[in-house]
């Protein structure tokens, strides 16, 4: 990686630091994104290397950490309904038993609140986010809406300043 990536993000930074523009904005924006892409991409490279060490010289480990090649598993119910069947056959409908088999949070929001209507509250409670070290709430934090992604928002890009990915 160039160095000039880091002394654009810099520059770009300081740039919008004081009495920014929302052109300025968008340019620290999109110089920090362009050095994500670019750790990104040096991350994925030294993990292949070490990947293909651990394959030639096999597992082993660094100050407690263990190094190995595994088969990444992943398991899905393959029919919801006939699972919650199956278990309440099985646990003969006691709903404290079948509440053991579900993953935390395992019913959707926003499915529930549509059933549920002004009923929502009764059965969900909504919290704000809190700093897990301070344990205080973390107020609002910056929110980033690509409106192309948006049923009927008709491809307005929020970020329309041309990205900065291109200049390396």
């Amino acid at each position: 990686m160039s160095t000039n990536a880091i002394e654009l993000c810099e520059a770009a930074l300081l740039g919008a630091e004081v009495e920014p523009t929302r052109d300025d904005v968008l340019a620290a924006l999109n110089a920090a994104k362009r050095l994500k892409e670019i750790a990104a991409a040096l991350h994925a490279r030294a993990t292949d290397i070490l990947t293909k060490f651990v394959q030639a010289n096999g597992e082993f480990e660094d100050g407690g950490v263990r190094f190995y090649l595994a088969t990444e598993k992943k398991q899905k119910c393959n029919g919801v309904r006939e699972m919650m069947e199956a278990a309440l056959v099985r646990t003969g409908g006691d709903v404290d038993a079948i509440c053991t088999l579900l993953s935390s949070n395992a019913f959707k929001p926003g499915a529930c609140k549509k059933m549920l209507g002004k009923d929502f509250d009764k059965f969900w409670t909504t919290t704000e986010a809190v700093d897990l070290k301070t344990g205080e709430p973390k107020g609002k934090r910056l929110q980033i809406v690509d409106t192309q992604f948006i049923k009927g928002g008709g491809g307005a890009n929020l970020m329309e300043q041309s990205d900065v990915s291109e200049s390396d």
